[in-house]
Formats: C-alpha cells, sequence, structure tokens
C-alpha cells in the first residue's frame, strides 16, 4: 500500500487475472521486489537490518523446537502481544 499512496505503483502497473483477482504487471512486479529490497536491507540507526532480524527470528525458533523450550516471537514496536509457541512432544 506504501507504494500505492507514494504514487510509485499506479493503477496501470495492475491487471485482472483470469480468476477475476488483481494482479501486478511485469514492470510494476519489479518496482515492487526493489522497494522490498531496499527496505529489507535499510538498517535503522543503532538497529539490526529487517532481514538480519528475521534470520535471527529463525536461528531461534529453529533453536526453541530442537530443544522443545518455549518461544517468544519478535514483536514490531506497538504491537499486540503474541501467543507463546512451544513444542509439543
Amino acid at each position: 500500500m506504501n507504494l500505492v499512496n507514494l504514487g510509485q505503483l499506479k493503477a496501470e502497473d495492475f491487471e485482472a487475472g483470469a480468476s477475476g483477482g488483481v494482479f501486478l504487471k511485469h514492470e510494476g512486479m519489479r518496482r515492487y521486489f526493489g522497494a522490498f529490497e531496499e527496505w529489507m536491507i535499510s538498517a535503522r540507526e543503532g538497529a539490526a537490518t529487517f532481514r538480519e532480524t528475521l534470520q535471527e527470528e529463525v536461528r531461534r525458533f529453529a533453536a526453541a523446537i530442537r530443544a522443545r523450550t518455549p518461544f517468544r516471537p519478535f514483536r514490531l514496536a506497538g504491537e499486540a502481544e503474541c501467543v507463546t509457541l512451544s513444542a509439543k512432544t
């Protein structure tokens, strides 16, 4: 939505599909993925990039599964409390 709000994606970047859905055309998809990649690698001041944060989260989740210990997922600032997941035997 941000790309639409910023005018980087416009109505002409979309097309109706045979199934009735709406899809990005090739050029719109290229701009979307370029912006997404830029967002993934942009570092916030004093913090890891979102990609680094996701990679660490996957490592922590895998370790919790292997150890059969509770896992508390990462939350973005202002996000509601998440349910604690635990592996069942």
